[in-house]
């Protein structure tokens, strides 16, 4: 037969809930309390800290970054100004080069008008000292320093000796006889007579070289 002794069991078990309960940590509402303003206290400190180091910041920087930037503006208001006075300084050489061209092209109009000119007087002086006199000019001609004559003559010598002249003045090149044909009874006087026509070009550098 077997006995258990009940007492002595609900005793230990009593005793271990006891000394279970006895190994628990309670806290109280006051330690609770300052467990929750600690926290709160840091977060605010977090949140107060942030912006017054950004003030603190901008407050140290802020005026170093003005100063480069209106150093900056500056120069670039240099550099404008210089350009400007660059583009200006462009702008008034392309005038000066546009009149001088303007310029230029006048007075080579009034070089080429003025040789033309010395031209047909060298010419015409020329043909009134050096024409034979039986030798006569129906016609001349000069375009753009091209001189066309037509003559005629009863006489193929003096023809010959109208040609060298004229070929040898200095204000004459490159003559060249075009045509030569004869007429006969000329205007009814019984006498035949030949038509010649020469080519030469004038010298325009010649002609501007003279007085």
């Amino acid at each position: 037969m077997i006995k258990i002794n009940l007492l002595n069991t609900y005793k230990e078990a009593a005793g271990g809930s006891s000394a279970g309960a006895s190994g628990n940590i309670v806290l109280s509402d006051d330690d609770e309390k300052k467990k929750i303003l600690t926290e709160f206290a840091k977060r605010a400190l977090v949140v107060i800290i942030g912006p017054l180091a950004l003030y603190i910041y901008e407050m140290q920087t802020l005026p170093e970054l003005q100063r480069e930037m209106n150093t900056l503006n500056a120069r670039l208001a240099e550099m404008q100004e210089f350009n400007n006075s660059k583009q200006d300084l462009a702008n008034e050489i392309k005038k000066y080069e546009q009149e001088q061209e303007q310029f230029n092209a006048q007075m080579d109009f009034i070089n080429k008008i003025t040789r033309d000119k010395v031209n047909e007087y060298k010419l015409f002086q020329h043909l009134k000292d050096s024409t034979p006199e039986n030798v006569w000019i129906n016609k001349l001609e000069l375009m753009d320093n091209l001189l066309t004559i037509t003559a005629e003559s009863d006489d193929s010598k003096e023809i010959e000796k109208f040609i060298q002249r004229l070929s040898n003045a200095d204000f004459i090149s490159n003559l060249v006889p075009l045509s030569q044909t004869n007429k006969k009874d000329f205007y009814n006087t019984g006498v035949d007579t030949t038509v010649f026509t020469v080519r030469a070009q004038m010298n325009s550098d010649a002609a501007g070289g003279a007085p």
